[in-house]
């Protein structure tokens, strides 16, 4: 395990729960419930990629905007917009597209749809990082299950052969333990980061946990987090009791 390269993610504390980093090429499925910070996880992992790393990357937006997520990454201080002008990551909001070339609302592309771009976009910008916001939305479509899942396999397959280490988000539905929505993107994809939240009292408390990661020695407790004005912070210590 030792001898494989690791992608280290800047979110402090959580690389030292997946061996340093995730495995290079692999695809992880990051699933929470709304509100949970996926979004911000997967804006991090994009940042530190192209700001320390000289890893380019690619962020695909379906339903919230891209300036959306450009402000939010601002006020965290992550600076996306002079990244794009820099030409170290590219934002690609399906919502503006659909919008400018005067596509129903409700149309979204398909799974293989976006492979096709993300294929176009891995090669015009050398891209190593991808984070797709999110997966959930881009289901929305599909009036086949199985059709669903052969492009889903496709999609991700396309990923792998590209050479792209990938977070793909997902929305977990509230009150239920289950994190496949479709039974079977659990088992395509190499590792899976679940992002929680519980109430104590009067309040709530997020929490972290890595269920799968394979090649990876990791941990398997739910380990407290938090959302900082420098983005998520995992107490690696501090697992909950």
């Amino acid at each position: 395990m030792s001898e494989i390269e690791r992608v280290p993610t800047g979110i402090k504390g959580f690389d030292d729960l997946v061996g340093g980093g995730f495995p290079r090429g692999s695809i992880i499925l990051v699933a929470g419930v709304a509100g949970a910070g996926k979004s911000i996880f997967g804006m991090q992992y994009l940042y530190y990629g192209a700001e320390f790393c000289g890893e380019p990357g690619i962020l695909i937006v379906v339903e919230e905007s891209a300036q959306s997520h450009r402000e939010t990454a601002r006020l965290l201080g992550m600076n996306f917009s002079r990244l794009e002008e820099e030409g170290k990551v590219v934002i690609l909001d399906i919502g503006a597209i659909r919008k400018k070339i005067g596509m129903e609302e409700s149309t979204i592309p398909g799974l293989w749809d976006i492979a096709e771009i993300v294929e176009k976009l891995t090669k015009k910008l050398s891209a190593k990082r991808l984070v797709i916001d999110s997966l959930t939305a881009l289901t929305f479509k599909y009036e086949s299950l199985a059709k669903m899942r052969i492009d889903m396999f496709r999609l991700f397959s396309k990923l792998k052969a590209l050479g792209l280490t990938s977070l793909v988000l997902t929305e977990l539905e509230e009150g239920k333990p289950s994190i496949s929505r479709y039974g079977m993107e659990d088992f395509l994809v190499d590792g899976i980061v679940i992002l929680g939240r519980e109430r104590v009292g009067s309040h709530y408390r997020r929490w972290i946990a890595v269920p799968k990661m394979r090649h990876t020695k990791h941990s398997l407790e739910l380990v407290l987090m938090d959302i900082t004005d420098e983005g998520i912070v995992v107490y690696k210590e501090a697992p909950m009791v």
